[in-house]
């Protein structure tokens, strides 16, 4: 037997979207109070001068710290697309004032699924209602439509020496921990050199 695909129905979307916006506001609250706690962790590991442990633990608080911005911006866009449903409900295809949002919507799903799995139906949903030459085209985000800000935060690079190094002296500023950094701008040698 055949699957019949999936019909749109924006009661679904809805709902999907509120229970998302739910589950960011409480994810997000986990993260920040997580947040919390690993900088002071850092803060001591710091003061122990056990700094390749402090950097690693540094390095997960900056993914954590644009998880929980990205959780931000994923949840503006949701409040965007449940205050115009009635417009994605009643135009056959995309209003162009809502390309990004959607597109966002669809991308961010694999990313953040786990965390919050309302976005898979959600993403659904789009996938129902634009077709599946629109979904793979946000999942691949090979138009660039995907809010950049967005595929910045969520980026599997790892931060750069730079930042961790800002938040190492950021974080021992505030616990009021001697820290020395270690880092050495490329560029500033190159400089002397020239």
């Amino acid at each position: 037997m055949f699957k019949s695909k999936p019909k749109f129905d924006v009661n679904t979307l809805k709902l999907n979207i509120k229970l998302a916006i739910e589950r960011i506001n409480i994810v997000k609250r986990k993260k920040v109070e997580l947040s919390k706690r690993t900088r002071k962790n850092v803060a001591d590991l710091i003061s122990k001068q056990e700094i390749t442990s402090a950097t690693i633990k540094t390095e997960q608080l900056i993914r954590d710290d644009n998880l929980i911005e990205a959780m931000d911006v994923v949840k503006n866009y949701l409040e965007i697309l449940h205050s115009r449903s009635g417009l994605i409900q009643t135009q056959q295809n995309i209003d162009e004032s809502l390309t990004i949002a959607v597109m966002s919507m669809i991308w961010v799903d694999p990313r953040l699924s786990c965390d919050i799995p309302e976005l898979s139906i959600i993403s659904k949903q789009f996938l129902s209602k634009y077709g599946k030459q629109f979904y793979d085209t946000a999942i691949s985000n090979s138009l660039q439509l995907v809010f950049p800000h967005l595929v910045s935060l969520l980026s599997v690079e790892p931060p750069s020496d730079c930042l961790i190094d800002q938040y190492m002296k950021a974080i021992a500023e505030a616990h009021h921990v001697q820290f020395t950094s270690t880092y050495v701008d490329k560029n500033e040698h190159l400089v002397y050199y020239l």
